[in-house]
């Protein structure tokens, strides 16, 4: 089974490749500074909520062990 979808699927099984990938798509949403508005408006929420779960999840790094790390 793929995650996404038919075309440059990338099979379950190829871990290295959708680690990848989701550093390069989470790298990119912290970039994005236009976003926070629109999820708080498609979601029902504050923009001031959204930018507290964007901040916790996606731009704050947390103690996960041996050192901060972002979220994966």
């Amino acid at each position: 089974m793929n995650i996404t979808g038919a075309s440059g699927a990338i099979p379950r099984d190829d871990i290295k490749r959708m680690d990848a990938h989701a550093e390069r798509y989470y790298e990119e949403i912290r970039k994005r500074k236009s976003d926070v508005a629109a999820i708080a408006e498609n979601a029902g929420f504050s923009t001031e909520d959204v930018e507290k779960i964007k901040l916790h999840i996606f731009i704050d790094t947390h103690d996960l062990g041996d050192e901060r790390e972002y979220f994966d």
